[in-house]
């Protein structure tokens, strides 16, 4: 019984100690990337409705950058292994990047506290993720590759293009921009390109194509 209890306390510990460290990158940026300057005054181009915190737009980078970073890893299996992959260096990419800009929004009104919500939320999940995917492909990942050899899956190899076509509908009278005033395109995702693998044709869904536009 009082090994059970000691490994139940070794476990918990663990569980601590994983948590701590994943929130230890949001206190370095909390305690060491504090915003630095003056707030700019400044006279909108834009009315009031279409206004927002400038450090939300400043600070709307770290998204894309775990956007780009799953670019880089489908791209890194597309050509070679996925132990090739920089795992750490993504993470870091991600941390110093939201301190650089943390720093960086004092003049254009801070960091705001919803943002870091936002922003602390995905950081710790991506965080999390790319480390799980790490344990695995540099143990178990690389296993399997060695056992594989050179022989790659047709579906590994597949192209596809870089380049699609965005379509937009829209029922309301286009305005000057060819968008809509009134309601926003409805953005419809081009069909998938068949990746062919031998004689056969097999459609696969792609990420590489552009996607709908975001509207603050």
């Amino acid at each position: 019984m009082r090994g059970l209890f000691r490994l139940i306390r070794r476990l918990i510990l663990l569980v601590v100690a994983l948590i701590l460290g994943l929130l230890s990158p949001v206190a370095y940026v909390e305690v060491m990337c504090r915003p630095a300057g003056e707030v700019v005054a400044h006279t909108p181009l834009v009315g009031l409705d279409w206004q927002r915190p400038e450090g939300r737009t400043l600070l709307t980078y770290p998204e894309w950058h775990i956007v780009h970073a799953y670019a880089d890893y489908a791209e890194v299996i597309r050509t070679g292994d996925p132990h090739d992959y920089g795992f750490l260096s993504a993470i870091g990419g991600f941390w110093s990047s939201t301190c650089a800009l943390s720093q960086a929004s004092g003049p254009h009104g801070g960091f705001p506290w919803e943002t870091k919500q936002m922003v602390y939320t995905i950081g710790v999940s991506f965080t999390a993720e790319l480390l799980a995917k790490a344990a695995y492909e540099e143990t178990v990942g690389r296993v399997f590759s060695l056992l594989r050899g050179n022989t790659r899956a047709p579906l590994m190899i597949c192209r596809r293009p870089r380049r699609q076509t965005m379509r937009y509908s829209s029922s309301k009278p286009l305005g000057t921009n060819g968008i809509s005033p009134v309601t926003p395109p409805r953005w419809i995702p081009p069909p998938p390109p068949p990746c062919a693998t031998g004689n056969a044709a097999l459609p696969l869904a792609s990420n590489t194509g552009p996607k709908p536009p975001m509207h603050a």
